[in-house]
């Protein structure tokens, strides 16, 4: 995992972190997996993947 704990135990992913795991959704990985593979839940998956679009418009 490629992201850094704050002390209120979260974890901080780096916009590079996220870009990759995105990239990995529109490359044909199931949701499913890629939550599982990466321990990121699906509340954030979908948030990254909204503000990815948002970012390229």
């Amino acid at each position: 995992m490629n992201g850094t704990k704050n002390t209120k135990h979260r974890f901080i992913y780096t916009d590079v972190y996220k870009d990759r795991v995105v990239q990995l959704y529109y490359d044909g990985m199931k949701k499913k997996d890629i939550i599982e593979e990466y321990e990121v839940s699906m509340y954030l998956l979908n948030k990254w993947i909204k503000q990815y679009n948002r970012d390229l418009n």
